[in-house]
């Protein structure tokens, strides 16, 4: 799946490739980059660039609708996230408070440390179990 979106437009999914059987998902044209992909028992959600008001919904879109396909792993790859706004914290809460719903986990990898401090001055590291790499939080 991908998914393109420019100011002032209508967002447009198209079919662009699979990793491991799985549609790698990628939003371009906007301030963020999200690559789905299935690897071992979790779904990594990896984020580029910068989650902020205008990429917020698109983002919250990428996981819910993940979780609501019945993943019950999710990982958020942070290690190209350069910047996160509070809009993005509430798609990130909305995701949680839903995968807990489901009976699921939703972990965050590698967060850069000026992205860990907003994590860690809203206090929403304490929703998340945070690893230092991809690694880790799929194991």
């Amino acid at each position: 799946m991908v998914a393109t979106a420019g100011k002032g437009s209508p967002l447009a999914m198209e079919i662009h490739g699979s990793t491991a059987g799985k549609t790698c998902g990628i939003l371009a044209g906007m301030s963020v980059q999200i690559h789905t992909n299935k690897e071992g028992k979790a779904t990594v959600v990896q984020l580029q660039g910068k989650v902020d008001a205008t990429s917020a919904p698109s983002v919250e879109q990428a996981l819910v609708g993940t979780i609501e396909q019945g993943e019950k792993r999710l990982v958020i790859d942070c290690a190209s996230l350069d910047f996160i706004s509070s809009a993005g914290l509430r798609s990130l809460l909305l995701a949680v408070k839903k995968m807990k719903a489901a009976g699921g986990q939703i972990a965050l990898a590698a967060l850069q440390p000026h992205v860990k401090e907003v994590f860690d001055i809203s206090g929403f590291s304490s929703l998340f179990v945070i690893h230092g790499s991809k690694a880790d939080a799929i194991k």
